[in-house]
């Protein structure tokens, strides 16, 4: 009787353990979806500012052309005036 009480017990055991396995795999599951999920948030976000910068570069690069134009103009007609 003894040897089948530690039996049960061991089996009882054996148990909870399989099942405390089981929920870590699940928490542990859970966790890597959530990083996956928030990894892919983050690499969409920062897809999408570094869209915004190059569209802020090249506009800044067009104001820059457009302001050595305008200067050109300026300086060429400061010379025609002076003549």
């Amino acid at each position: 009787l003894k040897n089948a009480s530690s039996d049960i017990k061991q089996m009882f055991k054996n148990e909870t353990d399989l099942d405390i396995t089981a929920e870590l795999r699940k928490k542990l599951h859970r966790a890597k979806k959530e990083k996956l999920e928030i990894t892919t948030k983050h690499n969409a976000e920062l897809a999408s500012y570094e869209s915004q910068i190059a569209k802020l570069r090249s506009e800044v690069e067009k104001g820059e052309a457009l302001r050595q134009s305008l200067e050109y103009d300026l300086a060429v007609a400061r010379k025609e005036a002076g003549l």
